[in-house]
């Protein structure tokens, strides 16, 4: 009775455990993944968008420019129409004192002395005349000049107020292509980041599904070995004695043989075990024994998942389970040594170089670190 109440409980433990994996599991990693789809797409258009005011503001910054430059120009111009206008001022101004003194010399500076030079009234008028018309053409020169300077004056610091006014609108949009470019950029790795988790969630859907199969082979063999027991006694009790030993040799030629263990041998020790070929090869122990220890000091840590399973399929950590390397490596078995190190690791052996180690890159990266192998640990 207590033999048969216990194969229940396993029975009964077995068809939870199955049922678990079968529908929650499965379901879980589709959920995410489609939530991460979800996502992606927010993100591919808030980076389609980005990139359209991106290229208008490439536009309007562009064109900014030109009007800055026309301004620029244009302001070298009116500079050199003032310098103009000044030396004509200044020429103008020499011109009218020259012409006064030599008014004031030829009459000798007196309006007498130039009555009484006079040969007649006629003469004197004109002598008047001609110097209150060269006065009056003086003057209005003069003022005219003058107006010129003040309007060009004028125009120029206009022209300057618009410049200022162009460069500060330049700055600004300098800043906000500036600031949508870096926007882009990070959106554009947010995006990138996104496309890996979805590709790690599809690959542990797949692992999902495939435990989900694999529990519900084991859980029928299970079944029918236990239907198999309960017909054995009768048969046992009217079986010959000398059948019994030729059976217990074939159970062990299996445990002894080389060949790579499938999958379905042991799922977490085949996982465990096909992850440290993707990662370290399947020929130096001590290569594979620093990825083991980085996985088992993850699995052992609060910040990580709590199982080994969880600790290879976590979103966005090891690459082989979305590139599909270690869905081969699964479908062929890993290497025996692979084996044998994944086995140790879970007995307790850790590599004592990387026991405070929890993520390691390819040695090619340049990262700091402890290298072991193909790899850098920290």
């Amino acid at each position: 009775m207590n033999t048969i109440q216990k194969r229940k409980r396993i029975r009964v433990l077995a068809f939870i455990l199955a049922f678990t994996l079968c529908f929650s599991t499965p379901f879980t990693f589709e959920t995410h993944a489609e939530d991460l789809k979800q996502k992606q797409k927010d993100l591919e258009s808030d980076l389609s968008d980005l990139n359209q005011d991106k290229a208008a503001l490439g536009k309007e910054l562009s064109s900014a420019a030109t009007s800055l430059n026309s301004i620029v120009k244009e302001i070298e111009t009116t500079r050199k129409e003032l310098d103009l206008a000044k030396a004509r001022e200044v020429g103008q101004y020499e011109m009218m004192k020259k012409r006064i003194q030599y008014i004031y010399e030829e009459s000798s500076g007196n309006f007498f002395t130039m009555l009484l030079e006079s040969k007649s009234m006629t003469e004197l008028l004109n002598r008047a005349d001609f110097i209150s018309t060269v006065s009056e053409y003086d003057r209005k020169m003069l003022e005219k000049l003058q107006s010129i300077h003040q309007e060009i004056g004028e125009k120029e610091k206009e022209l300057l107020s618009q410049q200022a006014e162009m460069e500060k609108q330049q700055k600004n949009l300098t800043e906000s292509y500036n600031q949508l470019t870096s926007l882009i950029s990070s959106t554009s790795s947010e995006l990138e980041k996104y496309k890996e988790q979805i590709a790690a969630a599809e690959a542990a859907k797949k692992a999902a599904e495939a435990a989900k199969k694999e529990n519900e082979s084991s859980l029928n063999t299970e079944n029918s070995s236990d239907s198999g027991d309960t017909s054995k006694p009768n048969e046992d009790a009217n079986s010959k004695p000398q059948e019994k030993p030729s059976e217990k040799p074939n159970d062990n030629t299996d445990h002894n043989t080389e060949k790579p263990q499938k999958p379905s041998d042991n799922t977490e020790l085949a996982l465990f075990a096909a992850i440290l070929e993707c990662e370290a090869g399947s020929t130096d122990y001590d290569a594979l024994l620093a990825v083991a220890t980085v996985i088992m000091n993850r699995k052992e840590s609060p910040k990580y998942p709590d199982t080994i399973t969880g600790v290879i399929y976590q979103s966005g950590q090891f690459s082989p389970t979305w590139t599909g390397k270690l869905d081969k490596v699964l479908e062929r078995g890993a290497k025996p040594l692979c084996y044998t190190v994944a086995q140790d690791a879970l007995n307790g052996a850790r590599h004592s170089a990387v026991k405070n180690c929890y993520s390691f890159r390819a040695s090619y990266t340049g990262h700091d670190g402890i290298i072991i192998g193909d790899n850098v640990f920290f």
